[in-house]
């Protein structure tokens, strides 16, 4: 079987640009740190999760310089840290919209030691609000939109590399003895046929150096709990992300947790004992409770990934045959969330556990209640829109018709647009508004209220969907607090809207808004036609190659009359403008297509996540467009497109392999210098008429169809000229649609109906053609723009390219 190789995202260069500039200013942070400033001979650097550590995985190489002489953990190990005892420590994130999360983290930070000198830093600040540390803080300055095409780029770096992106749960590494996509695929099934509950997160794929590369996960829980275990292969690494999130009551956290497992105590009680210690001189504040829920979650997820052992263990060595597996815990994650002490000996605890093969029973791990998941959406305590974000949900779930990819898309988008972006209004810089999401459970329960009931095979699409997006930071997964009646303060794992834009959201409807807000703007029109903006951008993503900039595969689709950009959901090829429809974003009212501003995020018109030099090519032949068609007035929008299509393939180089077609471009031309001659104010029927000759033209280029002979070769035999003709239906052999082109260009030319009747006298083929002159009225110049509009209209000239 043949296995794809994994597309190369293109657009990263100015994107490298800025993690260059980011590596410069770290090296001269440190370099300029005085020794008596350090912590034990090193500079303390908290790289807020999650993509802030991959970020200095990535850059490792050329950080090397001063790699030795940082200590980096991330904010979730604050607590661990003797404050008194640091004088100065570097606060870092990869990018700055708004600044709330980095602000809540600087305030932390000062309040555990007022006197400690923070250093921030980033690579990108995309945000107007003005921070209290702004004039110490080393970024790169860049407009809004620059903030979403730097955090797109960083994600499909992280995604090249097939690692776990959460740190907050154990990733074990193991070696396979070899690896082919076949043996990849076979391990899949047969891990598939033993549970039945595998999904795929991405296809089985080859990366640029030949390594099969795959993604999948496992659901070991039921359908009130988040257990899974995923599956990161590249090559002969195969990494497993074991990930169990629990809710947890505060007061347990509190309490005494008494695990069945002896070493499990032992590591729980380290580092409660350590954190406990730490809080002695302090009120015990979120960061105390949430690392403990995360290390609770951390040690339920070793039982997990050990109560699922001896099916992992069989299906290695049906397809591999192995017999010995040396499984363990990458220590640089636990030391971010534990801090190094604690690290150093649990890492030496856990490795034991898996190398014992001891395997935990489900049900006997806690002496402690375990929660359920809720089955409601949690929303932030100050929210204005409440009623309206539910009454917009059941509105967009419906909209989807039960189509799952759809339905979860407009979930994350809602989110975005009504409770990180309008409810800002209300809650400003505050970390209050990060407190938000959905959980498992809420997800199904919304689609099981305003869709059809999800299917178990449902909640494992979920699953590949959700961990698909985790992986891009498109969702961002956190512990929150929720007072219930019963049990007092619950931690739980709930899901928000993160600063990557979902796939669709960011890079086409972006392109989508975008365009159609540029040309609204120079011609003055606030609607355009539909069938003629979809061609204009089906144009403009074939010219420009964009599909290369997204790892969604996008393509050009012929449908209902016009050129469509598409994606597959399904197996079921879905238009770009569709989606957009269902997610309110675009109106289409009478064919004609416009904003639609109610749940606008308004940031999605104000440009493209491509690197600088294609969107300002874009725009640039965008306005060289529009300044053409104002010397013709009122005549927008047909000459506009038809402009485009022939400055770019009549004008342009003839290549022997378009000279059929460019031949027939120029009967056309003729057409349009008469239009132009004329000064026509277009109706809608002649915009029309030119919009059908427009897309003729482009069908014929995209499906490459060419004449098979010349112009001058028209075929003599008989047999050529017969064919049936019904009505309007006509099908026309390429030598009649030759007759047919030249009898047209000749009533444009020469103004004169008459010869034209003469040419298809005796011609069966043409006898529609000859009703339609003979049923037109008025002066000459009339009868020929009547007959234009009957013509193409009729879609004769539909079936005149297909051929």
């Amino acid at each position: 079987m043949e296995y794809p190789k994994r597309k190369k995202i293109k657009g990263h260069e100015s994107f490298d640009n800025v993690i260059g500039a980011f590596c410069t200013n770290l090296i001269n942070i440190v370099n300029n740190i005085k020794p008596e400033e350090m912590t034990n001979g090193k500079v303390f650097l908290c790289a807020i999760s999650r993509k802030t550590p991959r970020l200095l995985d990535m850059v490792k190489p050329q950080l090397s310089s001063i790699w030795d002489k940082l200590y980096i953990f991330t904010e979730i190990a604050l607590p661990f840290i003797k404050w008194s005892d640091i004088k100065t420590i570097i606060l870092m994130d990869d990018a700055i919209y708004f600044g709330s999360t980095f602000s809540y983290y600087y305030n932390l930070i000062k309040s555990y030691n007022d006197n400690i000198n923070i250093i921030p830093i980033c690579c990108v600040k995309a945000s107007e609000a003005s921070l209290s540390f702004e004039n110490n803080l080393k970024a790169s300055i860049q407009p809004r939109v620059y903030g979403h095409y730097f955090v797109k780029s960083l994600a499909e770096c992280f995604c090249e590399e097939y690692t776990p992106f959460e740190i907050e749960f154990p990733a074990l590494v193991i070696e396979l003895p070899y690896n082919s996509p076949q043996d990849i695929s076979n391990f899949y099934a047969e891990l598939y046929n033993r549970t039945k509950k595998t999904y795929k997160i991405t296809a089985i794929e080859i990366d640029q150096d030949g390594r099969g590369c795959f993604e999948f996960g496992w659901n070991i829980g039921s359908t009130g709990e988040l257990r899974k275990i995923r599956f990161y292969i590249r090559g002969n690494r195969l990494t497993i992300s074991s990930i169990t999130a629990y809710d947890i009551s505060q007061e347990d956290l509190d309490g005494t947790i008494e695990w069945r497992n002896i070493e499990c105590q032992k590591i729980w009680n380290l580092v409660k004992n350590d954190i406990s210690t730490l809080y002695d001189d302090r009120g015990k504040d979120n960061a105390y409770y949430r690392v403990l829920c995360i290390w609770y979650n951390y040690i339920c997820s070793i039982l997990a990934f050990l109560e699922k052992r001896n099916i992992l263990d069989d299906a290695l060595n049906k397809i591999f045959g192995m017999t010995e597996f040396s499984f363990s815990v990458k220590h640089n994650t636990l030391e971010q969330v534990i801090g190094t002490k604690n690290a150093a000996e649990a890492y030496s605890i856990i490795n034991n556990m898996l190398s014992e093969d001891l395997v935990e029973k489900k049900g006997a791990i806690f002496v402690s209640t375990v929660h359920k998941l809720r089955e409601q959406e949690l929303l932030p305590s100050k929210f204005e829109y409440e009623d309206y974000y539910y009454a917009m949900q059941k509105k967009y779930i419906a909209q989807c018709q039960g189509n799952l990819e759809e339905e979860l898309t407009s979930l994350i988008y809602l989110q975005c647009v009504m409770i990180d972006k309008m409810n800002r209004d209300f809650i400003v810089l505050d970390n209050e508004r990060l407190k938000y999401g959905h959980t498992f459970s809420s997800i199904k329960n919304v689609l099981t209220l305003y869709s059809k009931a999800p299917r178990q095979q449902d909640f494992l699409k979920i699953h590949a969907w959700v961990d698909k997006y985790i992986d891009r930071a498109t969702i961002v997964p956190q512990y929150i607090t929720v007072n219930t009646e019963n049990n007092g303060k619950i931690w739980v794992r709930a899901m928000r809207s993160g600063e990557n834009e979902h796939d669709f959201i960011g890079n086409w409807c972006r392109f989508y808004l975008y365009y159609l807000n540029k040309l609204t703007i120079h011609i003055g029109y606030n609607k355009l036609d539909k069938r003629l903006f979809e061609n204009l951008i089906s144009w403009v993503f074939d010219k420009y190659q964009l599909g290369n900039y997204c790892e969604e595969n996008i393509f050009i689709k012929y449908k209902d009359s016009s050129f469509q950009l598409c994606t597959t959901i399904d197996n079921e090829d879905v238009s770009i403008t569709e989606r957009m429809e269902k997610l309110f974003l675009i109106k289409i009212t009478d064919d004609y297509i416009s904003t639609n501003k109610d749940l606008l995020d308004q940031e999605l018109k104000e440009g493209l996540v491509l690197p600088n030099t294609i969107t300002n090519q874009i725009t640039q032949s965008l306005i060289s467009l529009v300044n053409w068609n104002n010397k013709f007035e009122d005549s927008f929008p047909a000459f506009l497109f038809l402009n485009l299509y022939f400055k770019e393939h009549v004008d342009a180089p003839k290549s022997k392999q378009k000279q059929n077609s460019i031949k027939l471009s120029d009967k056309v031309k003729k057409l349009i210098n008469f239009m132009i001659e004329e000064k026509l104010v277009l109706s809608d029927n002649i915009s029309h008429m030119m919009d059908s000759l427009y897309t003729c033209y482009l069908r014929n280029q995209y499906n490459q169809i060419s004449l098979q002979k010349n112009l001058q070769e028209i075929p003599k035999e008989e047999d050529a000229l017969k064919a049936e003709v019904q009505d309007h239906d006509s099908k026309l052999l390429a030598s009649d649609s030759i007759a047919f082109l030249n009898m047209l260009s000749d009533i444009i030319v020469t103004k004169d109906l008459s010869k034209a009747k003469e040419d298809i006298e005796g011609n069966p083929l043409l006898s529609p053609v000859k009703t339609m002159i003979d049923e037109c009225k008025g002066n000459k110049n009339a009868k020929a723009i009547m007959l234009l509009d009957k013509l193409l209209n009729s879609e004769i000239i539909y079936e005149l390219f297909d051929r």
